[in-house]
């Protein structure tokens, strides 16, 4: 017997539960103990982990429930694995002849049916919970800008399509990667600046900018949260906060091209009865032409 034991301890080694099961035992749960009837939960309210990872077939050999034909993989996986308080992990572990592989199995299935499909609700509501926004947006180009030209037949020349084209794909790329919460901003940002009449004293770079002070009277925010956005909008290369006349500061939103301005488009989308949100909260252009 200890040469068999010294051969077999060779290969066998404790290995750590990866995180995926460890979330998927506590998911199962139901954050309490698997023995039927003990009430003791596994995590306090304050977030302490009060309970134990409780191996059906021991981890090492010499332990309850050894079983020589498992891996250390196979050992650590969630299927050999369940939550319990530590009173009850200890008498398992103590008596393995009355708790047999088969009856923890049998108590694993028994209680982890019955909070299998909460979990599954808690998992879903884990993944919606940092889900990327950004991942819902299905960008669309325009190709000649054939539909705006129909309204502004002298204002786009053929040998400066193909620049503008090039430029809204580009400014597209930057404007899909910024959240919804940023491009939503940003919207009313232009709507501002149309309902201000386009005044823009900033150069040919942007057609929608805002005084910091009108945004923030005019969409109840205090400072922290323009910063916030505007941070963003550098960050995307979106937009930035310049300084304007008499020490005043204005927000500004890059154009999708140099010859293409968000009046342009928004005026556009008026005249061809298109909702304009449609450019900048979904990035899709294509209605352009």
């Amino acid at each position: 017997m200890p040469a068999e034991k010294s051969a077999s301890a060779k290969t066998v080694k404790r290995l750590t539960p990866k995180p995926e099961v460890l979330r998927e035992l506590y998911l199962l749960s139901g954050n309490m103990c698997a023995m039927p009837g003990c009430p003791t939960v596994l995590i306090t309210s304050e977030g302490v982990m009060v309970g134990d990872v409780c191996h059906l077939a021991a981890a090492e050999f010499g332990g309850p429930r050894f079983q020589s034909n498992m891996t250390n993989e196979d050992r650590r996986k969630a299927t050999n694995l369940m939550l319990m308080c530590k009173i009850h992990h200890k008498i398992i572990d103590s008596q393995p002849a009355k708790f047999s592989l088969a009856k923890l199995r049998d108590m694993k299935k028994a209680h982890e049916a019955r909070f299998k499909e909460i979990g599954q609700t808690l998992q879903q509501r884990f993944v919606e919970q940092f889900a990327d926004n950004t991942d819902e947006v299905q960008v669309s180009l325009p190709r000649r800008l054939s539909q705006l030209k129909k309204f502004n037949p002298d204002l786009y020349e053929a040998s400066y399509v193909d620049e503008i084209v090039a430029d809204v794909a580009a400014y597209a790329e930057k404007l899909s990667l910024a959240p919804v919460e940023y491009r939503t901003f940003m919207l009313a940002v232009i709507k501002r600046a149309r309902k201000l009449g386009w005044t823009n004293h900033l150069g040919s770079k942007t057609s929608a900018s805002v005084d910091c002070q009108d945004l923030m009277a005019a969409m109840n925010m205090g400072a922290a949260k323009l910063k916030k956005f505007t941070d963003g909008f550098e960050r995307y290369g979106i937009g930035d906060v310049v300084e304007g006349f008499h020490g005043s500061h204005q927000v500004r939103l890059y154009d999708p091209a140099e010859g293409l301005r968000w009046s342009d488009i928004y005026k556009f989308s008026e005249s061809a009865n298109i909702d304009f949100s449609n450019f900048v909260l979904k990035v899709q252009f294509s209605s352009l032409g």
